[in-house]
Order: C-alpha cells, then sequence, then structure tokens
C-alpha cells in the first residue's frame, strides 16, 4: 500500500522553489498543475484552478517517518500577498487622494452628502475585499478536499457530506 508522500508524488507535475518569480509564472501559465518544493519531510505544494487567479493557497504539507501526513497548513501564496499589499495600497491612497484630502482643504465647506460619498466608497471597497477573501476561502477549501481525495485522506462520499 502507498504512503501518502507516495501519493502525493504521483500527483506533482513540477517541482520548482517557493519564490515569488515562481508564483507569478504560475499565475500566468500553470493552471491546474500541482507544483512543489520538496523537502525530506516538508513539501509545500501549490496549484491553481481557472476561478482564483493568483490569489490561491499554498498547502505546507508535514510528513512522518512513515510518510504519513501529520499537518497540512495553508497561507496564500506570495504572488497573493504581494498583490493584496498592492491593491491595498492603490485602495488607500484613492480614499487619502480624492476623498479626504479634499474634504480637508474645503473643511468649512463640507455638508453631508460628502459624508455620504465616503461611506458608499467605504462600503463599496469593503465589499470587494469580503468577496475576495470569500473566494480565496472557498477555493482554499475546494482545493484542500481535492488533494485529501486523492491522496486517500477523505472520500468524495463524506467531503459531499461536509458541504451540506
Amino acid at each position: 500500500m502507498k504512503t501518502h508522500k507516495e501519493k502525493i508524488d504521483k500527483l506533482i507535475t513540477l517541482e520548482k522553489e517557493n519564490t515569488l518569480f515562481n508564483h507569478i509564472f504560475t499565475g500566468l501559465f500553470n493552471k491546474g498543475e500541482f507544483i512543489a518544493k520538496k523537502n525530506k519531510n516538508d513539501y509545500i505544494i501549490w496549484t491553481k484552478n481557472y476561478w482564483i487567479g493568483t490569489f490561491y493557497p499554498i498547502f505546507k504539507i508535514n510528513f512522518n517517518s512513515n510518510g504519513e501526513i501529520t499537518k497540512i497548513g495553508t497561507e496564500l501564496s506570495l504572488n497573493g500577498k504581494l498583490w493584496r499589499i498592492i491593491l491595498g495600497a492603490l485602495l488607500l491612497s484613492f480614499f487619502v487622494f480624492l476623498l479626504i484630502i479634499p474634504i480637508i482643504e474645503n473643511f468649512e465647506n463640507i455638508d453631508f452628502t460628502v459624508l455620504i460619498i465616503i461611506g458608499v466608497f467605504g462600503f463599496l471597497g469593503f465589499g470587494v475585499i469580503w468577496v475576495f477573501k470569500k473566494n480565496y476561502e472557498n477555493e482554499t477549501k475546494n482545493l484542500l478536499n481535492e488533494l485529501k481525495i486523492a491522496v486517500g485522506l477523505d472520500s468524495k462520499k463524506t467531503v459531499s457530506k461536509k458541504k451540506t
């Protein structure tokens, strides 16, 4: 019988280092391939499907001496972390330069509509961030379930029961 480590080795199509450049390359070209950085008892695996773009998860898998999985951790890819910083900075600069600074300059002429505009843009910005976060969480859960099914930690039947 194959160990978890051997089953994961069969899934892996490419071996690369866990670097920003490789994650940017994955975000652009490698759809559906399992890519990994292998150590003796630790694997870092990532894959990208068609829905999540550059915001895909990285799975950090620890094995015991028998090749069985002891822990699976997830985190956002390095490219996703970079874009989260870039998009956050753009959103913040939008609020500062287009909304906040003009209000400060015209403090005497502030009326209720300016506060409504700030509230609407704040609500829209929060909504966009919330949608991206929920999409990432759902795709992480789906990719993790696919990995568990492929390795044999879960079956399709138990995963479909958990969804309902």
